[in-house]
């Protein structure tokens, strides 16, 4: 279960995630989850792959093609005000 609460960043990247391994069967390689997210450089979406293993969102299997698995559904991002 994840304990630590998501950035609003954080959980629109975990929603990307879910989404796309719902409908393909598979998680996305960084490359497909920069497309994803917007950006260009894969670093961007390594970087919150990192923060999103940290909070236990999800686990990164080194050295896997496509080694990201979903640990469970995270709790309501927290608001940029608090």
């Amino acid at each position: 279960m994840v304990n630590k609460e998501l950035t609003v960043r954080q959980k629109e990247v975990f929603d990307l995630l879910v989404k796309y391994q719902s409908e393909h069967g598979y998680p996305p390689t960084i490359s497909e989850l920069s497309r994803l997210m917007g950006v260009v450089s894969p670093n961007a979406a390594a970087l919150q792959l990192r923060a999103l293993q940290r909070k236990e969102a999800i686990t990164i299997v080194p050295g896997a093609h496509r080694g990201i698995k979903i640990n469970s559904q995270p709790p309501q991002p927290v608001t940029e005000g608090k």
